[in-house]
């Protein structure tokens, strides 16, 4: 019963037509299109639909581009905040280099106006000598520049730090016959060598020990030290000579920085103070040009 119902307003839907008429121009012959009323709504149903999934389609075709331009966006601010790091970084590298300089030329200043000792003293104690910046500064009478020390090698074998902090009694002479530099100061200060290397001497040098101890520049150095140091294909010789106690032994290797030796008065000597000298691959050099390198 209820079957024949339904097919009955099934038939009935089915029954409502839609009916064209087409009537072309200069002619009698009518075309007449009839259309079921349910197959108008499937069409409208299917427009919507159809709509409605072009819809969609745009919406997520939109949010991926806009995904995409701010991928893009993203990408280039990251890029940039990589220049503007590597360029903070440079910049802070320079500070640290301007301010340990600083402060190395100030404490050298220091034991030229000072006589004090125990200023001196306090001022080795402070300072271990152990600072080196991955960036250096060049100075010239025009302008101040940076540059960069593109060697990578351990610079614990170059020696560029003081021996000791005292006051500059006599410097280098390239044409005579004082080939090191003299540092004054209270009998006891504690030496450091200047590079890592082998304690290859550790003698009391007067005229008859002089040739065998490596030395030629003075004649009676007194309680001295000899320290080789290699570096890269360089052989640096450093030379600590008058001292009152020789705290190594021959054939130990010592750090940079490290303790070796007190300030004395032995050898040639009327007052207390440290003959320093270097030798490279057997030549001798100014020290003063490696101070600070």
């Amino acid at each position: 019963m209820n079957f024949k119902k339904i097919s009955k307003k099934f038939k009935e839907i089915k029954g409502n037509y839609y009916t064209i008429q087409i009537v072309p121009e200069n002619s009698s012959h009518v075309r007449t299109l009839r259309i079921s009323h349910i197959y108008i709504k499937l069409m409208i149903w299917f427009l919507i639909v159809i709509l409605i999934f072009s819809g969609i389609i745009m919406w997520k075709f939109t949010e991926i581009n806009a995904v995409m331009l701010t991928s893009k966006y993203l990408k280039n601010t990251n890029e940039q905040l990589e220049e503007r790091h590597l360029e903070y970084e440079m910049a802070f590298a320079e500070l640290d280099s301007i301010y340990s300089m600083e402060r190395q030329i100030q404490n050298i200043l220091q034991t030229y106006y000072s006589n004090d000792s125990g200023v001196i003293s306090s001022i080795l104690d402070s300072n271990r000598f152990n600072r080196i910046s991955a960036i250096k500064t060049k100075f010239d009478k025009d302008r101040i520049y940076d540059y960069s020390m593109y060697n990578n090698q351990n610079l614990n074998s170059y020696p560029n730090i003081l021996p000791v902090i005292g006051t500059i009694t006599k410097r280098f002479e390239l044409n005579g016959s004082h080939k090191g530099m003299d540092f004054s100061g209270k009998e006891g200060t504690q030496i450091r060598s200047t590079a890592a290397g082998t304690i290859k001497k550790c003698v009391f040098i007067d005229k008859l020990t002089k040739a065998e101890a490596m030395i030629d520049s003075i004649t009676s150095a007194g309680n001295t030290i000899v320290i080789e140091h290699k570096y890269n294909d360089t052989v640096f010789t450093t030379v600590y000579s008058h001292l009152k106690d020789i705290l190594v032994k021959e054939g130990k290797y010592v750090s940079k920085g490290e303790i070796i030796g007190t300030m004395g008065n032995t050898g040639n000597s009327n007052k207390a103070h440290l003959h320093y000298e270097i030798k490279v691959n057997g030549k001798h050099v100014n020290p003063e040009k490696y101070f600070n390198h």
